[in-house]
């Protein structure tokens, strides 16, 4: 009698020893797929949550490997078929910056979007050609006038188009140049 229990007791304990490796095998397999629940997000409108979750993704791709284990330092083809894909993902990622800087500057959140655009603003003119613009918007908003006025300037220069945007940074350099003007009265 005493031995089937200290069987049953064995056969238990080794279940549950089964069950707790395969448990944490699970839980260590999962991965937060942050960007794709940003761009459903974004998809949707919710800005807020979309600039949280790209801003999470954005954390997570600096963070190192857990290993750091680099076992080869020869480029094999699958290195540099590996090499291909971060540089698609360098694009990718400029898309994720430039999506950030929208989600903040559509919740008026300027002092969040402006370095977001700041770093859009060296990013391929063609594919993003308004993050100039919007850049020195929030400038504008966060009380920096004179850097306002010098990225609108920027902007006109780069910017070829003749429409409402253009003309909108010529108004805008107007009234950051009669803002200083009011400021340095007042301080005078």
């Amino acid at each position: 009698m005493k031995k089937s229990s200290t069987i049953f007791l064995h056969k238990l304990s080794i279940i549950l020893l089964i069950v707790c490796i395969s448990s944490s095998s699970i839980i260590a397999q999962y991965v937060a797929d942050y960007k794709r629940n940003a761009d459903k997000y974004y998809a949707k409108g919710d800005w807020y949550s979309a600039a949280i979750y790209y801003e999470k993704y954005m954390e997570q791709k600096k963070k190192p490997d857990a290993s750091g284990y680099e076992p080869y330092t020869v480029q094999s083809a699958k290195a540099q078929k590996a090499n291909a894909k971060n540089e698609k993902s360098v694009v990718n990622d400029n898309e994720v910056v430039y999506r950030i800087a929208e989600c903040y500057r559509k919740i008026n959140d300027y002092s969040k979007a402006a370095p977001y655009y700041a770093k859009s603003i060296a990013f391929d003119k063609a594919k993003y050609p308004l993050a100039g613009y919007y850049h020195a918007v929030c400038l504008r908003a966060n009380n920096k006038y004179a850097e306002a006025e010098k990225q609108f300037e920027s902007f006109l220069k780069s910017y070829s188009s003749k429409d409402e945007y253009a003309e909108h940074a010529k108004l805008e350099i107007a009234n950051c140049k009669f803002i200083q003007q009011q400021l340095e009265k007042k301080e005078a």
